[in-house]
């Protein structure tokens, strides 16, 4: 059961990563604002400057530590270089093109890995939920990331 939980805690990391990053990057080009990963990361890099030498700041130092690691794994996954702007497109055409994997990360989010660890909470199966995270959860992620990869080519080709 532990290695499962481990495989699982694992599986749900790269998940978490790869649904936040392609679901923040589709509401940035749709809507067209500035790019939230490079606001927050601009705020907390200031944060941290500010707190980096106080003796009481310790936990919040760590904190911020813990997301910069975050997001270097994140960019890793997605192969996103930094402040790289990934495409010239109209938010229409973005959408037309990314409207049906965003569902599909959506779908593998946070709030489903939420309700399924609710659902087989209730009916005492947890292996169930473990096995779900780790097979079918990173099964989907695996075909979604290989779809939005090709679907990312259709951009760039355009350059």
């Amino acid at each position: 059961m532990w290695l499962l939980l481990i495989l699982a805690a694992l599986s749900n990391l790269i998940q978490s990563a790869l649904v936040d990053y392609y679901r923040n990057r589709f509401l940035d080009y749709v809507l067209q604002r500035k790019s939230t990963f490079e606001e927050d990361m601009d705020s907390f890099k200031e944060e941290y400057v500010t707190i980096k030498d106080q003796k009481n700041k310790w936990l919040d130092r760590w904190i911020l530590r813990r997301y910069f690691d975050y997001s270097a794994f994140q960019e890793k996954l997605t192969a996103k270089k930094k402040g790289e702007k990934l495409f010239k497109t109209t938010p229409e055409e973005y959408y037309q093109k990314n409207k049906s994997i965003a569902k599909v990360w959506v779908n593998i989010g946070p709030t489903a890995q939420i309700t399924d660890i609710m659902i087989f909470s209730i009916i005492g199966r947890f292996d169930i939920y473990f096995w779900l995270i780790i097979g079918v959860f990173n099964a989907i992620a695996a075909i979604a990331w290989i779809v939005q990869r090709n679907i990312d080519k259709t951009f760039i080709s355009k350059r």
